[in-house]
């Protein structure tokens, strides 16, 4: 097999040429993506930016190419990072949340000649960086352990524990075999909380139909949001301008991800919500909130349902629940797959010496808790990953006092109204509907 040539873009606009080479490797790979397109990276670095917090980062885009074809691309950037005092050069994944596993594309026979390329050029031609980390690399990843062949001399090695993946495979046939699936307590607790749900009166799921969205949805949700535990949090929809923008750019007709809205109504009153996004063969869970006043009912749960049923009649093949709270996705029957940091020090660099101290660091607490330094490094990757969409109820925190709440209902049931009157495409599944939908009895 012919030696790769690795072409390095220093911006995603001078990558424009390539795009559907990209797109191509990235169809053919063995985990085609949404988070490796050229579209969804350009529009995560536009609006959320590169290394929240540091003006100086550039995109850094390694290619490889055999007799003039690309063969495979790894989307990295450089930061300029600040340690113990002084600026240095850090190599890091060009986007490290709100998407799966960040990793290397490339066909499947050109995975691992595209990572000792990729290796060579970084430890033999970026000479600038003292630390090159690559975040979530699963048990599939070619990018560890290192190809023998590069040069590690010099290099110190260190290996991280990261935030699972958790993703359901679909080889059901309809949503009822799905839910004989799950354990006996798990049909249970979903069949109550459905019943509670029910009981508390007139309920609707709505959802756009089509590609063609407005605003009125993302408002609609973020409105959801508010309500819920998650106000506040990082790498939610939230208030940021920057957020809002970035949600809407994943909304656009550019976009290779279709994006859907799934909203539950009660009484009129949007009171969960859910972001999916279609790609390929699969459908990835972007974001979800409910209510805290709607708790007991289980709106969540209802969310899940409905989405595994959309997923299970457009014959996806799994759907992706991103990363965090990997014990509660089990119960949804998802695999959890763990994952790793890979990281490289130049040795004696400031990078390096601030590692050993961490470690020294964690050595002595690991005397008191041997568990203490997995914990930590496990909610630091967190932080930066951002957790899954579908996570257990509940998160630490309170949600808006009862009047704000009120009146929050109150603008997103007018809200609801209004996009309706709109003539925007929907669809809508009334309560009787929705009941002869579940996989189990829905009346008491």
């Amino acid at each position: 097999m012919s030696a790769l040539d690795v072409r390095v873009f220093e911006s995603l606009q001078t990558c424009a040429p390539i795009r559907a080479d990209m797109a191509r490797v990235n169809d053919a790979s063995p985990r085609p993506c949404p988070f490796s397109t050229l579209e969804f990276l350009a529009n995560h670095v536009e609006h959320n930016g590169i290394a929240p917090g540091c003006a100086d980062a550039r995109p850094l885009m390694l290619t490889a190419f055999r007799g003039g074809e690309l063969v495979g691309y790894l989307p990295l950037c450089r930061v300029r990072d600040r340690v113990l005092g002084r600026a240095r050069e850090k190599i890091t994944y060009l986007v490290k949340h709100d998407l799966d596993r960040p990793h290397l594309v490339a066909r499947q026979d050109d995975q691992a000649a595209c990572a000792e390329a990729f290796y060579r050029n970084l430890v033999e031609s970026e000479r600038d960086w003292t630390f090159l980390e690559l975040d979530q690399q699963d048990e599939g990843s070619p990018l560890y352990p290192l190809p023998p062949s590069v040069d590690t001399d010099g290099l110190y090695l260190r290996l991280f524990e990261s935030t699972s993946n958790a993703t359901i495979a679909i080889p059901y046939a309809t949503l009822a075999d799905y839910f004989r699936a799950l354990s006996k307590k798990m049909r249970s607790n979903v069949g109550r909380g459905a019943r509670r749900l029910f009981d508390a009166g007139d309920v609707q799921i709505v959802a756009s139909s089509g590609a063609a969205m407005g605003d009125g949805w993302l408002d609609l949700y973020r409105s959801i949001e508010e309500r819920s535990w998650k106000s506040g949090i990082d790498w939610v929809v939230g208030s940021d301008p920057r957020r809002i923008a970035y949600f809407r750019g994943l909304m656009s007709p550019g976009q290779p991800m279709g994006i859907r809205f799934i909203l539950l109504v009660s009484g009129g009153v949007p009171i969960a919500g859910i972001i999916n996004g279609r790609f390929g063969g699969g459908m990835h869970a972007l974001q979800i909130a409910y209510d805290e006043g709607f708790r007991e009912l289980d709106p969540g749960g209802m969310m899940l349902l409905v989405s595994m049923k959309q997923a299970i009649e457009e014959r996806c093949a799994y759907y992706d629940l991103l990363s965090g709270y990997g014990y509660f996705k089990e119960r949804w029957l998802a695999r959890i797959t763990p994952s790793r940091n890979v990281q490289l020090f130049r040795r004696g660099s400031l990078h390096h010496l601030k590692a050993i101290g961490g470690e020294y660091r964690r050595h002595l607490l690991g005397l008191v808790d041997p568990q203490a330094g997995a914990k930590k490094n496990l909610a630091k990757a967190a932080k930066v990953a951002g957790e899954g969409a579908a996570e257990e109820e509940g998160g630490g925190r309170g949600a808006a006092d009862p009047g704000s709440a009120a009146a929050g209902r109150a603008e997103a049931a007018r809200m609801l109204a209004e996009l309706r009157g709109s003539g925007a495409a929907m669809q809508i599944m009334g309560k009787d509907e929705l009941m002869a939908a579940m996989p189990f009895a829905a009346g008491r």
